[in-house]
């Protein structure tokens, strides 16, 4: 059976996935247009590059780099595999968690471009009849406002953390300037697949990555942006909102990418960091993408451009509930076997170091108060059992994370942010040939090193946790320590409880601009 340890061994290190990742920039650059263009025949309609780029250029760039992954770890023995079903995607999200697990899915793609690379052609094959997909939406919430909100920031894990934002008790301090939308969807249902078009373009032969992306593109593309694209299309005809913000909804979430794309121009589009990496990491798919389509994008407190501003976001931690302890939480970051996007960090298969590499840290302070929260998906990895049949089994976390005295992350991520923001005392280890961080950053990445918070070893963090354990705060309230932490903290990472306070300021001057026009003439920054 074919799965993950057979391929995805081509990348050594971080240099390799940023080379990978501005090949599949420049690619994307041209089929872009391409797509715009096949499109528009397609639906009868006269959309721009941008107004698809909206829509559907977080899957049009997912899906190259996928592929080039897949071209580069591709084998001749592949095209003799034997033959195996059809996959279409529904939707993005549909996409990405599919092939992040999906051994038959993920051979598929790897035969198709093996079949072109080594052979000149594509395997015939045959797609499903139907495929179930969104029908379309109704909007729920005042659209009269000058800002329509939806999805304003990360809420996983926080018990009750999305009554914060609902319509029935949405802070008055913003009601002058915004109203919360949502989006109730109508359901899904069996829509017919386009074998037609999306097989016209598999005859013929050249051989190079780009075309053989230009050509599966149209195999692969999600029903919500071919098949089902009329039935959504009519549900945002009547919809006329003033400007949209939102801090997750413009990677997944259609409706929202739906009546940002066919406003276009007459609706700025605001968008809020939501996570790490963004801002520090050398090159990041999900910052560019949202910058590319953003009138503003607002970020934990770094500023590059004329885009981009800071803007508090609330944090998930609590300050107040932080007490004393000398309990460790070790918080596990994770990834799936099968690349989805080139990252800084680990990629793919390369996450296997990183269990590897957790393991050993546990098993050298296990005999420490020592508890360890798994990332919320497994990816197949079974990570658990991992750490069982090594030996390095330690209980799972057990409380808020308010209650830990130090706190340890295996990879450089949301996690420690949120402990540097609310002054928890953090130990972050990561392997420095798998991480770019950006000029602009890497001197507070030298800063956090050299008083022992970042590390880049194993070796190295086991040491300094062994040499704090017994008062993690002695150390952390040094006063170097606090100099570079709150540094940081201010740039990288503001995440405050008084966090309405500047969204009341920037609000009411959004809201200005909104209704004067002044973002109409607002060139969008390019990809």
């Amino acid at each position: 059976m074919f799965s993950w340890n057979d391929s995805h061994q081509w990348l050594r290190n971080s240099h390799d996935a940023f080379n990978a990742y501005e090949e599949c920039q420049d690619i994307y650059d041209l089929l872009l247009v391409e797509l715009t263009d096949e499109l528009n025949e397609y639906h009868s309609i006269n959309w721009s590059s941008f107004q698809y780029q909206k829509l559907l250029g977080n899957w049009l760039f997912n899906f190259i780099q996928m592929a080039h992954d897949r071209w580069l770890g591709c084998t001749p023995e592949m095209v003799s595999m034997g033959s195996t079903p059809a996959y279409i995607a529904a939707d993005n999200l549909d996409l990405i968690h599919t092939y992040q697990q999906s051994n038959l899915v993920n051979l598929h793609l790897y035969q198709q471009l093996a079949n072109y690379k080594y052979q000149s052609s594509f395997q015939k094959t045959d797609l499903p009849s139907k495929v179930n997909c969104l029908t379309g939406f109704d909007l729920v919430g005042d659209t009269n406002a000058t800002i329509c909100i939806h999805a304003p920031f990360h809420s996983f894990g926080r018990v009750g953390w999305r009554f914060i934002f609902p319509r029935r008790s949405f802070p008055k301090e913003l009601c002058d300037y915004a109203t919360p939308i949502d989006f109730h969807l109508k359901g899904f249902a069996p829509i017919n697949v386009d074998k037609g078009w999306r097989l016209a373009r598999l005859s013929g032969s050249q051989g190079s990555f780009a075309d053989a992306c230009s050509r599966l593109k149209r195999y692969h593309i999600p029903l919500v942006f071919l098949e089902a694209f009329s039935s959504i299309y009519k549900s945002v005809q009547s919809i006329r909102v003033k400007s949209l913000f939102t801090a997750v909804s413009m990677h997944y979430n259609i409706p929202f990418k739906y009546i940002a794309a066919n406003l276009n121009d007459s609706c700025p589009i605001f968008v809020h960091q939501h996570g790490a990496n963004y801002g520090t990491d050398l090159f990041c798919g999900s910052e560019d993408y949202e910058r590319t389509v953003s009138n503003r994008f607002f970020t934990w407190g770094w500023k590059e451009d004329e885009v981009t501003d800071p803007l508090p976001a609330p944090g998930r931690l609590q300050s107040w509930r932080i007490s004393s302890s000398r309990r460790i939480l070790l918080t596990c970051g994770n990834r799936s076997p099968y690349l989805t996007r080139y990252y800084c960090c680990e990629n793919g298969v390369q996450n296997l170091a990183t269990i590897d590499s957790t393991i050993e840290l546990v098993k050298k302070i296990a005999h420490l108060d020592i508890e360890i929260s798994y990332y919320r998906h497994d990816f197949g990895w079974n990570v658990r059992d991992r750490f069982s049949q090594a030996g390095a089994m330690v209980p799972e976390k057990s409380t808020r994370s308010e209650y830990y005295g130090l706190h340890v992350n295996n990879h450089i991520g949301t996690a420690w942010l949120e402990t540097m923001a609310v002054n928890l005392p953090t130990i972050c280890f990561y392997d420095p040939n798998k991480y770019l961080f950006r000029d602009t950053c890497q001197p507070y990445i030298d800063k956090l090193i050299s008083v022992g918070i970042l590390h880049e070893s194993v070796d190295s963090a086991v040491d300094k946790i062994l040499q704090v354990q017994e008062n993690p705060q002695g150390w952390w309230l040094e006063d170097e320590v606090q100099e570079i932490r709150n540094a940081f903290v201010e740039r990288y990472a503001r995440l405050e409880d008084t966090w309405l306070d500047n969204w009341v300021e920037e609000f009411g001057q959004m809201a200005g601009m909104v209704e004067s026009g002044g973002y109409l003439d607002q060139p969008s920054s390019s990809w």
